[in-house]
């Protein structure tokens, strides 16, 4: 409730550091939630937030532990695997490691919390055995069928992907941008690129380690070099340090991005990667054959009305299909559908302004409200999009308040009594909106899952008609 002139905005969770002036012995900070999001209705906020002092590293003490893990102390390079700083040591000077220590400590540094030790690591370290012991042949691993929708979920979640690339406006801007990928390389070529990333290094993304005066090491690219150096890490922070404090540079012949195998990507999931970034996302719909949707009396459908009657809810008057809007709840379709488009009309009393929706990808258990995309149809509001439930779903952070994203353009509604028409298509990841010709909204990326189509009961009477879906099929 109060205006903010002076400050730092960011999303959660965040990491913030200040450099506190030398001598000073009291740091204050406030810290609030914005009204975009507290006040929003339906949502809970809450700021947990931690302090911490940073302190120089006993470096004395690394360096004896040091000394002690390059004689064979497994305890030593132990603890020296749990830091960054210490894990890049032990990469750096693994052919001097015993057998013993390497053994030990291979495993922490492949799963390392820091993904660039755990790149690092797949260099210093080569497998026991081939990728062929462990995958099938590359040629084999490029015929499987892949899974696009899988991929584009690995993609932003187990594969950690989207930490650094972007692939059809989903992702980080770390590592190259994808979306255009296909153009470039093949399923092959893909696929060895994520067993191999160090093979082919873009201009630009190549990794450095500085090893700093203090002894501290940094990793990551060099984006500008000079009397300021500007490194960024694989987390995506830039961090500025003089240049004359850097008494060592290295630059690093394996990838930041971890291998395959490093994540625990298995050979299905290294097709389904291969799928989704081989989509074209530009690419014209092909769609099957009409179906519509009300068919005779109410095969097809089934109702979530609690405390309802469905014949009083709802009924048939030739090919129009009415509501009474109570109770709260909805009828959905049997059948469920992933990629497809949805055309159908309404219309509300020519005395009562309404409100209603076509619930999408509907998912189970079904409640009022269940998991769903809302193309919401309350007078003067169609064309916005509600996400029920927290639907996986990224939304344009312009338009969004809470669980709605308001229409792009003023309502092209008719006039109460008059039928309007809707054409929705949820397309792979994305779901557009269209109110009587007029594209009202796009939501660049939705999970890909299928769900039963739904229409709310909520509160006064509607009408539809003429609803067919067109599923589609590439």
């Amino acid at each position: 409730g109060e205006p903010i002139s002076d400050g730092i905005g960011t999303h959660a969770n965040s990491r913030i550091a200040f450099r506190v002036p030398r001598g000073a012995t009291r740091f204050r900070s406030v810290c609030a939630p914005d009204d975009g999001g507290a006040a929003s209705p339906g949502t809970q906020t809450s700021i947990r937030f931690a302090v911490y002092l940073e302190k120089r590293p006993d470096r004395a003490h690394q360096a004896a532990q040091a000394r002690a893990a390059l004689g064979g102390e497994l305890d030593a390079a132990l603890a020296l695997s749990e830091t960054t700083d210490g894990a890049v040591f032990l990469i750096e000077n693994a052919s001097q490691l015993t057998m013993a220590v390497r053994e030990a400590v291979e495993p922490k540094l492949r799963n390392h919390a820091d993904l660039a030790v755990r790149a690092l690591a797949g260099a210093a370290f080569p497998r026991k055995t081939t990728s062929g012991a462990t995958l099938p042949p590359l040629d084999e691993l490029a015929a499987l069928e892949g899974n696009a929708a899988h991929g584009r979920e690995l993609f932003r979640s187990a594969g950690t992907c989207s930490v650094c690339h972007t692939s059809n406006g989903l992702g980080g801007a770390i590592g190259p941008e994808l979306t255009a990928i296909r153009s470039k390389y093949g399923a092959r070529a893909l696929i060895d690129a994520m067993l191999n990333p160090s093979a082919v290094i873009a201009f630009g993304y190549d990794s450095w380690t500085l090893t700093m005066d203090d002894g501290s090491v940094m990793v990551g690219s060099i984006l500008v070099d000079g009397e300021r150096v500007v490194l960024r890490d694989l987390a995506g922070r830039r961090q500025a340090v003089d240049a004359a404090r850097i008494v060592k540079r290295s630059r690093q012949e394996s990838s930041l991005m971890p291998d395959a195998l490093a994540l625990g990507l298995g050979a299905q999931e290294l097709a389904d990667l291969a799928a989704f970034m081989g989509q074209d996302p530009a690419r014209e719909p092909a769609f099957g054959a009409p179906i519509a949707l009300f068919g005779s009396a109410f095969e097809g459908w089934r109702f979530h009305l609690p405390g309802g009657d469905p014949a009083k809810t709802w009924t048939r008057d030739g090919e129009v299909l009415r509501c009474n809007g109570q109770p709260a709840g909805y009828l959905y379709t049997e059948r469920k559908f992933t990629n497809f488009e949805l055309t159908l009309e309404w219309r509300f009393d020519p005395s009562i302004a309404g409100n209603s929706g076509v619930l999408l990808r509907v998912q189970e258990p079904h409640n009022v409200w269940p998991l769903s995309m809302e193309s919401q149809l309350n007078s003067g509001d169609a064309g916005d999009v509600w996400n029920i439930g927290q639907f996986p779903a990224n939304a344009d952070p312009a338009r969004t308040s809470g669980r709605r994203t308001v229409k792009l353009m003023p309502s092209s509604e008719r006039p109460l009594g008059e039928w309007n028409r809707y054409r929705i298509r949820c397309d792979r990841s994305t779901v557009t909106l269209e109110v009587n010709g007029v594209l009202q909204n796009v939501i660049p990326w939705c999970e890909e899952l299928p769900g039963a189509i739904g229409l709310q009961s909520e509160g006064v009477p509607i009408e539809f008609r003429n609803a067919v879906v067109r599923e589609i099929l590439n």
